[in-house]
């Protein structure tokens, strides 16, 4: 689709995409979502972000929370339906939930615990001493 828009061939426009990303320019990571190209570095790392920020303000929240929510806080489990929650995370039509799981899943930030069922160990709480 890109590159029939730049009416360049496929084969010249994944040559183009991959010397972008090797420079940093974008980000493009075909083995993953070929379809999607990412041009701000700092939305990826937002997004992660976050859900780290979401576990701190659910611990440090006075109301309990149950099911999901609580394995997220607690556990670092993540599913796609949960990360249709945070709608702040997607910049619709660009991608979706489903496509930023699968891009953390590939880029080994989530781990894979069952079917829909992912671990993010950076939600973990540390506990020192």
């Amino acid at each position: 689709m890109v590159a029939e828009s730049m009416e360049i061939d496929d084969e010249s426009c994944g040559e183009a995409l991959n010397f972008f990303d090797s420079l940093n320019m974008l980000f493009y990571f075909p083995d993953i979502l070929p379809q999607l190209v990412f041009i701000e570095s700092q939305m990826l790392l937002d997004k992660v972000s976050e859900l780290v920020e979401e576990t701190y303000h659910m611990r440090q929240g006075k109301k309990g929370v149950s099911g999901e929510k609580l394995r997220f806080r607690d556990h670092g489990e993540v599913t796609e339906k949960f990360m249709g929650e945070f709608e702040s995370h997607y910049e619709p039509p660009l991608f979706t939930p489903k496509e930023l799981v699968t891009l953390l899943k590939g880029l080994l930030v989530f781990a894979e615990m069952s079917e829909d069922v992912y671990f993010m160990p950076c939600l973990l709480q540390v506990v020192l001493g």
